[in-house]
This record gives structure tokens, C-alpha cells and sequence, in this order.
């Protein structure tokens, strides 16, 4: 079907009447192409096509867009789309919710732009039978939460950059099938947390090049598949809570440079393989370790004393924290196996230092944490 918005049609900021005669063809529309002769002043394209189950294409290409600043839920719920009509985005000063939330239909997302807008939320949410995310970029914006969360099909996301963002988190949380991320470039955000929390079947991280994030919490928790672990630029991170929590395939990880980390309780929290632990800077923890390494039960000697100084050289002030007591849950190593042995030549060091320790005892199972929320922002 095709449509022609004239010179007489101006005044239509809002695209009333366009909203009005798309819907008295609703139930049945499966194509549509849109053109203008230039002049169109249409800047509202709020739920344009909200709710067209049938809509499998649409062409905007010969379609002035240019003054456009509100999409929310444009294409929202148009389960039978094939294709994405628009795939740049940029100077929205409002928020712009659920673009294409829940398209089902669509596979592949690619070449889309974003930038200097306010806030995009939810632009892709449960695009469930998307399989490959590629050369997607975002600058420049105040916040893109939650942009391919859910997406739970998706194996391969490549090509990205993700730069100068106030608030980038969830952004592919809950994408359950990807095995691999690659050539993804993070830099310039304040907030990226939970951004790959859930993606349980994550194995490989290539080419991540991550600088001046300030909060990580949670931005790989439950990736229970994830082998590997680039050695992050991370010298500008204050908050690590739950980084890699769950993530039970790890056995190693980089020294991270979290000179300015205040936060990193839970951080490796039930990484039951973990074995070999650098000694990370402590310096700025002030408040507590809390099940750092819970039941990390693969810990070798060595790491046990990085855990040790680690202890140490923290500025932990408050005593009820200052312990290594296997059935303390405010202890880094609640629930982790270790011995005597692990103390030996530095219980006084301990001692001097404040901190109170025990062996593991046999009988004991652990505190039992809660795993958190899913990944969306409820």
C-alpha cells in the first residue's frame, strides 16, 4: 500500500491524520511505503505502527523523517516485521521507548546509529528470534538502557561501539545464546552495569577494548560459559560488585588495575573453578571484601595468599569485617576450603592488622547468597 503526504498535510505536526488513516487498515496491512514531496514538518511518530501484527515491510526510504524527535513505541509489537526501516537516530532530546520492542519476526540487526539523543530505552527488548548483532554504534547519548535485552536467539554480536554514554546498562542482558562477542569498544561511560549479565552461554570475548567505565557491578554475572577475560583497561572503576559472579568456567583472571575500586564484594562469587587470583589493589576498600571468593574452592596456594594481601592491604575499618572465617558471611572466603596451612608464618601479621582467621571446617556449607534480579530494570 502506498501513501503520499502532501504540502496540506504541514500542519500535521503530530501525524494525526497519518496515525488515523493507518489504522483504519490495521488488521490487514502487510506492506506500506510512506513518501512526502520534502515539505512534511512531521516531528510525533509516537505508536505509528504500534500493534500491526501483520506488517511484514515498510518503506520510509523516500519519507522525510528529518524533524522527527519522538518515536516511542513506533514499531512496537509488530511481531510479523521483517525489516527495519529506520536505523539512525540521532538528536532526540526526549526519551524514546520500545522502537521495536518485541519484532519478532526480525533476525538481523545491523548498521544502527545512535547518537546525541537523551535517553533510548529498550529499543530492540525481545526481539526474540534475532541471531546476529552487528556494527551497531552509540555516542554521545544520556542513557541506552536495556537496547537488545532478551534478545534470547541471538549466537554472534560484533562491531560494536558503545562511547561517551552516561548510562549503558543491561544493554545485552539476558541474550542466552551468544557464544561470542567481538571487536566491541567500550569507552567514556559512567554506568555499565549488568550489560552481559545472564548470557549464561557466553564462551569467548575477542578484541574488547573497555576504557574509563566508572561502575562494572554485575556486568558479567551468571555468564556461566565465559573461558576468558580481557585485561581491561579499568583504571578510572570505582565499583565491581558482582562482576563475575556465578561465572563457574573461569579459571583465571587478569590483574585489573582497580587502584580506585571502593566496591568489590561478591566479585567472584561462586567461580568454583577459579584457580589462579592475581593480588589486586585493595587499597581504596574501605567497607568489606564480603564473599569475594565465595566457595572458590579451586583457589591454589598462591592465590590464597594474594586473597591474604589483599586482606591486608585493604583500609577495612570496621572488625566485623576483618575476618577470614569460612562460616562468616562477611568474610571473602565464606565458604571456600582452605586450611591452617594457609596461615602459616602470618598469623601475626593478621593479628597486628586486626583480622581474625580459622580454618575451613568440614561440616560447614556456607552462607547461601541470593542470586539477584535478571537483568532488567524493574
Amino acid at each position: 500500500m502506498f501513501y503520499q503526504l502532501n504540502k496540506g498535510d504541514d500542519y500535521d505536526t503530530n501525524g494525526t491524520n497519518l496515525k488515523n488513516w493507518l489504522n483504519t487498515y490495521k488488521t490487514n496491512l502487510t506492506n506500506i511505503t510512506l513518501e512526502d514531496r520534502g515539505e512534511a514538518t512531521i516531528t510525533n511518530m509516537t505508536n505509528m505502527f504500534n500493534g500491526f501484527t501483520n506488517l511484514k515491510n515498510i518503506d520510509l526510504s523516500n519519507f522525510n523523517i528529518s524533524n522527527v524527535t519522538f518515536y516511542e513505541n513506533m514499531f512496537q509489537n509488530c511481531t510479523n516485521l521483517t525489516n527495519i526501516p529506520i536505523k539512525t537516530f540521532t538528536n532526540l532530546r526526549l526519551k524514546s521507548d520500545n522502537i521495536y520492542a518485541n519484532c519478532k519476526s526480525l533476525t538481523n540487526i545491523f548498521n544502527v546509529t545512535i547518537s546525541n539523543c537523551n535517553t533510548i530505552r529498550t529499543m530492540f527488548y525481545g526481539c526474540s528470534n534475532v541471531t546476529n548483532i552487528s556494527d551497531i554504534t552509540a555516542t554521545n547519548c544520556g542513557a541506552i538502557l536495556s537496547l537488545f535485552n532478551a534478545c534470547a536467539n541471538v549466537t554472534d554480536i560484533s562491531n560494536i561501539i558503545i562511547k561517551d554514554i552516561t548510562d549503558a546498562r543491561w544493554i545485552f542482558s539476558r541474550c542466552t545464546k551468544v557464544t561470542n562477542i567481538s571487536n566491541i569498544t567500550l569507552g567514556n561511560i559512567n554506568r555499565a552495569n549488568e550489560m552481559f549479565q545472564n548470557c549464561t552461554n557466553l564462551i569467548n570475548m575477542l578484541n574488547f577494548n573497555i576504557s574509563n567505565i566508572i561502575y562494572m557491578p554485575t556486568m558479567f554475572c551468571n555468564c556461566r560459559n565465559l573461558t576468558t577475560v580481557s585485561n581491561f583497561d579499568t583504571f578510572k572503576t570505582v565499583d565491581m560488585y558482582q562482576m563475575f559472579k556465578f561465572c563457574n568456567s573461569l579459571t583465571t583472571i587478569p590483574n585489573f588495575n582497580t587502584s580506585n575500586v571502593a566496591d568489590m564484594r561478591y566479585m567472584f562469587n561462586g567461580c568454583s573453578n577459579l584457580v589462579d587470583v592475581p593480588q589486586f589493589n585493595t587499597s581504596n576498600i574501605i567497607s568489606s571484601l564480603q564473599q569475594m571468593f565465595y566457595k572458590c574452592n579451586n583457589l591454589s596456594n598462591a592465590s590464597i595468599q594474594n586473597i591474604i594481601n589483599m586482606c591486608l592491604n585493604s583500609n577495612i575499618t570496621n572488625s566485623s569485617y576483618k575476618n577470614l572465617y569460612t562460616n562468616n558471611m562477611y568474610s571473602p572466603l565464606c565458604g571456600t576450603k582452605f586450611n591452617t596451612i594457609y596461615y602459616a608464618n602470618r598469623q601475626d601479621e593478621l593479628t597486628a592488622a586486626g583480622w581474625t582467621f580459622e580454618p575451613y571446617n568440614e561440616g560447614y556449607e556456607g552462607y547461601i547468597p541470593e542470586e539477584g534480579h535478571g537483568g532488567t530494570e524493574d
